[in-house]
């Protein structure tokens, strides 16, 4: 029986890629899951907001962003300050 001596080291390769590609998957669904969890609290926010006579889609355009934007600022100063 003959073994081949470059199968170990494709077999290595092919299970990093998997692994890679198993975790960006969980990574965007995580971040996909935030997301939802974000606007839909922002939405009840402003469902309630709305019942007090505050118009729902500014408001919930306005919790939204205040809910979105402080964690999309640090990411981009850090991408920024680690890429220096």
């Amino acid at each position: 029986m003959i073994r081949d001596t470059q199968r170990p080291d494709a077999d290595a390769r092919h299970n990093m890629a998997r692994i890679i590609r198993k975790a960006s998957l969980y990574t965007y669904a995580f971040l996909a899951a935030g997301l939802a969890v974000a606007l839909g609290g922002s939405a009840l926010l402003a469902f309630l907001l709305h019942r007090a006579g505050l118009p729902f889609k500014p408001t919930w355009i306005g919790l939204s962003i205040i809910v979105l934007l402080p964690p999309a600022v640090m990411f981009v100063w850090r991408a920024v300050r680690d890429r220096r």
